[in-house]
């Protein structure tokens, strides 16, 4: 079982909180099409077509005068948003829609950048304090976060980092706020110890609150308060109204089994069965009698009845009719107008009175696609990431040969918690009869499994630690084709290959691997085209065919193709710290 913090609570926020969120009214085109295998083309909210049946990929939303659409070798570019669609800037891997005024894209081999609408890049994605960025999501509320050394924080439309990555969840709440789980709580266990950090678009902690005053939320504020849920004695969610300090503006009641969503201090909810409308005072406006209720952004409400074929309608939250027409389908955007599906396959606009607007293509189908919602950078530094395996004369990573069982679990239990990937075990009970211990790691997107193997079982019951006396033979490292080593594989082994030579005396050497003598052992380092294999320890020189790593044909450029012996330079933060165990 992993050892994160609570780690089904962690992927759970990240999930309710990234597959709710309210749209931004950025668009000032939606994609469409006219027909069920038709091209996409766009269109706005008061019917005008900009260009229609143009594209065979589904192309983003129009903002700030640009979408992205992907060309036939699935790249993304950007275009003008005209009658002529002139294409500017690159190719790109990944692009998200400008929800601010620049856009994230990611070039083939290239680290994340932040465009303008000319194409030009205003800021790239770096580091910070030494720490690479691997990833980030696009704006919301302003904020971009990222991903750092494992951790997240968040930068605002210029670059600048507002919240420094120290968190293990952060997520936009709206309401210029965001919801976070601070790192000093990993490895914590008991659900009663963690707390939630609520945060402003400053970066400024504006409360903490216990995580387990809760058991459920929505995904976003509304003027101030969050909608979320406590466990009742029967084992049932039981939903109320928190402020952002976690103190109970409406005390959770068996009344309200849930809550689908807040504007204006009014909220849906359900009891269990039917959906009605309550205000933040907890009186009710409208008696849960409907099966559904969607909020529009006209201060109006669709409702579905709760009847054999029932349709949609439009009312006023008085309950007063906008139109006597209803609809089999309903997706109502920011602003005074909605998509409806009115007999058929078809969707037409209406505006706030009900009325249809005159549009000049049918819509069989719409989109609100922003492009990619997650980028992770592609640039690898062979350079940094080699100096971080710190590959001394007589080990690697901070492991030798000397050290016990115990100090190499130790060691190899810090590095998961930092970077594991996968199942590990410090408890001897599990290495029963095993020669060896393994650990799976992703350090910055770069995957890769470090193993110790021993000449004798690992694990002995006569001694109260649970783990023999013996030191490792050999410590191996495996690096996959996979995240940002996929089309690296021969880079690294060069690299790989000029250190060792800077660190031993070559023993034997082929195109694709080399040993070297380092120390009172060997270092061995080759490709075999799906794997590359680093090993230090004590084994037979002569046993070893050179001639089977063929390595790979893997060509993909990267923005530091060799390894360069720095001595000056500084080495990272992280792998120091997990080194130091």
């Amino acid at each position: 079982m992993r050892k994160y913090l609570l780690l089904s609570f962690v992927f759970a926020l990240i999930s309710l909180l990234s597959s709710c969120q309210k749209e931004d009214s950025v668009a000032e085109y939606i994609p469409f099409r006219s027909e069920k295998d038709g091209k996409w083309g766009f269109i706005n909210l008061d019917g005008d077509v900009l260009l229609e049946d143009e594209f065979k990929s589904e192309p983003t939303i129009v903002s700030n005068d640009r979408f992205f659409v992907k060309n036939k070798a699935g790249y993304w570019e950007m275009y003008t948003a005209d009658k002529n669609a002139r294409q500017v800037g690159k190719e790109y891997v990944q692009a998200g829609a400008f929800i601010e005024d620049v856009a994230p894209v990611v070039e083939k081999g290239k680290a994340i950048d932040f465009i303008d609408k000319n194409g030009k890049v205003r800021f790239t994605l770096g580091n910070v304090d030494g720490v690479a960025i691997t990833s980030c999501r696009n704006f919301t509320d302003g904020l971009a976060v990222f991903k750092c050394g494992g951790y997240y924080g968040a930068i605002d439309a210029s670059g600048n980092v507002v919240i420094k990555p120290d968190y293990l969840v952060l997520e936009s709440a709206k309401d210029g706020k965001f919801i976070g789980v601070h790192n000093k709580y990993k490895g914590v266990k008991d659900r009663s110890k963690v707390k939630i950090t609520v945060l402003d678009t400053s970066g400024k902690v504006l409360s903490e609150f216990p995580l387990a005053k809760i058991s459920d939320w929505v995904d976003y504020f509304c003027d101030d308060v969050w909608a979320v849920a406590k466990e009742g004695t029967d084992g049932n969610n039981y939903w109320g109204l928190i402020n952002e300090k976690g103190e109970w503006i409406l005390h959770a009641s068996h009344k309200i089994r849930s809550i689908k969503g807040m504007r204006n201090g009014k909220f849906i909810f359900s009891d269990g069965e039917q959906c009605g409308l309550m205000d933040f005072n907890g009186d009710v406006l409208i008696r849960p009698k409907y099966s559904n209720i969607k909020f529009t952004g006209a201060n109006q409400l669709f409702v579905l009845d709760d009847h054999t074929d029932a349709q949609w309608k439009l009312i006023t939250e008085e309950e007063d009719v906008v139109s006597p027409n209803e609809f089999d389908d309903v997706y109502p955007l920011s602003g005074d107008k909605y998509f409806v599906k009115d007999d058929g396959d078809s969707w037409i606009i209406i505006d706030d009175k009900g009325k249809e607007v005159k549009t000049k293509a049918d819509i069989y189908e719409f989109s609100y696609n922003q492009g990619d919602t997650e980028f992770e950078s592609q640039y690898l530094d062979l350079t940094s990431f080699i100096n971080q395996l710190h590959i001394k004369k007589d080990g690697l990573l901070g492991l030798n040969l000397t050290m016990e069982v115990a100090d190499v679990i130790k060691s190899f239990s810090f590095l998961d918690k930092q970077y594991g990937e996968g199942d590990f075990s410090n408890n001897a009970s599990s290495y029963r009869y095993s020669n060896d211990i393994s650990v799976d790691l992703n350090f910055n997107n770069v995957k890769f499994q470090i193993a110790a193997l021993f000449d004798d079982n690992v694990t002995d019951y006569t001694f109260s630690s649970g783990f023999s006396n013996i030191s490792p033979n050999q410590i191996s490292v495996t690096f996959y084709n996979e995240k940002l080593l996929k089309g690296h594989l021969s880079q690294l082994t060069r690299s790989l290959k000029a250190k060792l030579k800077k660190v031993g005396t070559v023993v034997k050497e082929t195109e694709y691997a080399l040993i070297v003598a380092s120390g009172n052992a060997y270092y061995f380092v080759g490709s075999d085209g799906d794997k590359v294999y680093l090993n230090y320890g004590n084994f037979d020189v002569n046993a070893i065919n050179l001639n089977m790593f063929t390595g790979s044909d893997d060509a993909v450029t990267t923005t530091s193709d060799s390894y360069a012996d720095d001595t000056e330079y500084a080495d990272s933060v992280c792998l120091d710290s997990a080194i130091a165990y």
